[in-house]
């Protein structure tokens, strides 16, 4: 049986493929195994074809090519633009006087909802409850941080899409700061959470020296 194979895929003329290989071109009068075998031959030529992706090396000095990813050392003007670069993202919590001080340059945008939705929380355990509220929490406080984002918006489109670098590097750092104050509300909430899980008695320990937390917008 293979040598009757053999024999009628050697009748069969010849192209030459992308790799050098020479792969048979099947005629009317050949067996279905044969055109078979080859329709898997020419399946695997296609997949080898396939263009190959290249990465886009990037000639930025400050920029160190790290596989997979890629890392941004921070240099002079970097850290001037952005003075809270290198301080701790997840322990960089701010008071309520500097929460309104960032969102009173930003008005409240009239059309976005910023309360979240309600719950109810009547059949749930008091640990269920009080995990609800600091997600309630997180929410508010993120919901408020989009108000520079909409205020940037707004200008941007008023000073007919010309970006300024001053006004754009200060958008940067405030949502910079917001973000990491809210990150820093998510450490404390899970220090909280371990202290009374560990029967802790008294306030937990904070993260940072901010002990308010009140809503600031």
């Amino acid at each position: 049986m293979t040598e009757v194979r053999q024999s009628t895929l050697s009748n069969f003329p010849r192209v030459m493929s992308d790799n050098e290989t020479e792969i048979p071109i099947p005629n009317e009068n050949a067996p279905n195994w044969a055109l078979q075998i080859l329709e898997r031959i020419q399946n695997l030529e296609s997949l080898q074809r396939q263009p190959e992706t290249t990465l886009d090396q990037s000639e930025d000095k400050y920029i160190t090519e790290r596989d997979p990813l890629r890392d941004l050392q921070t240099y002079p003007e970097i850290l001037e633009a952005l003075p809270s670069i290198k301080e701790d993202f997840f322990k960089l919590s701010l008071t309520d006087i500097q929460k309104r001080r960032f969102l009173a340059t930003c008005p409240r945008n009239k059309d976005m909802e910023y309360d979240p939705p309600i719950l109810n929380e009547v059949r749930l355990s008091y640990n269920s409850r009080r995990m609800g509220s600091q997600l309630v929490d997180i929410q508010y406080r993120l919901s408020g941080i989009t108000r520079p984002i909409d205020f940037f918006t707004h200008n941007l489109i008023q000073n007919e899409r010309k970006i300024n670098f001053e006004e754009t590097k200060d958008f940067v750092r405030i949502m910079q700061i917001l973000l990491a104050d809210i990150a820093s509300h998510i450490t404390q909430i899970r220090v909280e959470n371990m202290y009374k899980s560990m029967g802790g008695q008294g306030k937990a320990p904070e993260v940072s020296g901010n002990s308010n937390k009140k809503r600031a917008h």
